[in-house]
């Protein structure tokens, strides 16, 4: 599994550049998935758009359609057009990836990462 967001980490790596100390990013150096066929770098990731939140945890996706909808549970694997929702059945990994999901958005509301603002540059006559 990688990310768009492991795309900046890897152009750094391949720069031989290194990350800011006062900068977090989202993303991880994804090239040795790419290029030495080692394993993703993620342990998870996830996924928000408008009120829906979502998980990938190995092959099960955990995911959310609303912000008031019920948990669906998936594994991608076995269903990979998402026809048996395992929810009822797997009620441990539903709460695991919940809290999951739960820890992700603190951690979002407290990165240590400051906006970096940019001032326009005048144009030379």
């Amino acid at each position: 599994m990688l990310s768009h967001l492991d795309l900046l980490p890897a152009f750094l790596t391949a720069a031989g550049a290194t990350v800011p100390k006062a900068r977090i990013l989202d993303g991880r150096d994804c090239l040795p998935a790419l290029t030495k066929n080692a394993a993703t770098p993620h342990e998870r990731l996830f996924f928000h758009l408008r009120d829906a939140v979502a998980v990938r945890e190995g092959s099960l996706k955990l995911i959310r359609t609303k912000a008031k909808a019920e948990w669906e549970l998936y594994d991608l694997a076995t269903d990979p057009s998402e026809k048996r929702n395992l929810t009822a059945e797997r009620p441990q990994d539903v709460q695991r990836l919940a809290d999951a999901i739960t820890q992700w958005q603190l951690d979002l509301k407290n990165d240590a990462s400051e906006p970096v603002r940019y001032m326009a540059v005048k144009k030379v006559k």
